[in-house]
């Protein structure tokens, strides 16, 4: 129960508390033991899920597949930062550019909960276009919308994909033959 004091009753810092027959004096501050604060531990698994080979300007094609849940409350994550494997980071690059448009863009999924990638079930939550201030030399940073992706204790399932490009930005500028992966390399 809450004490209500009204004018012109005041309170003092003092407190007397009855024990047995004794009268103990004490004042604030009151406290607390201190807690440990355990830090939500989120869990992230991928698999790779791309095609041996595909044809150029060939759309959506899964790369990655990842699973991600946490020990327990929510996390939300609101944005991936994807890094494009493959001819764009090649060393030694034949020349500037080369590989850097083999991904036209990129797109991050939600899976429906089936853990098989379907564009036409899936829920599209974030994508960047080649070349941009987001995505270019082989860097994409992908936002997953105002509100972002939360994820909790019941695991979800993302799906990183793709569209193929036809052109690089090098003197030669033709994808066919180069080679193009994806790695998640954070989120925030």
């Amino acid at each position: 129960a809450w004490v209500r004091l009204s004018a012109p009753n005041f309170n003092s810092g003092v407190v007397e508390e009855e024990k047995g027959t004794e009268i103990i004096t004490g004042s604030y501050p009151y406290e607390s033991s201190l807690v440990t604060i355990n830090p939500i531990y989120l869990k992230v698994v991928s698999e790779n899920v791309a095609p041996v080979a595909v044809p150029q300007t060939t759309q959506n094609v899964p790369f990655l597949k990842v699973n991600m849940s946490v020990d327990r409350n929510y996390v939300t994550i609101r944005s991936l930062n994807v890094r494009q494997l493959g001819t764009v980071i090649a060393v030694p690059q034949q020349e500037a550019g080369d590989g850097d448009g083999d991904l036209k863009k990129i797109r991050v999924w939600l899976d429906n909960g089936d853990g098989v990638f379907n564009l036409n079930e899936d829920t599209l939550i974030g994508e960047v276009t080649h070349p941009t201030v987001n995505f270019s030399g082989g860097y994409a940073h992908i936002s997953l919308g105002s509100k972002g992706l939360v994820v909790g204790t019941i695991q979800r399932t993302l799906f990183i994909t793709a569209d193929i490009g036809e052109f690089d930005l090098s003197v030669n500028p033709n994808t066919k033959g180069h080679l193009a992966g994806v790695s998640l390399d954070s989120f925030s």
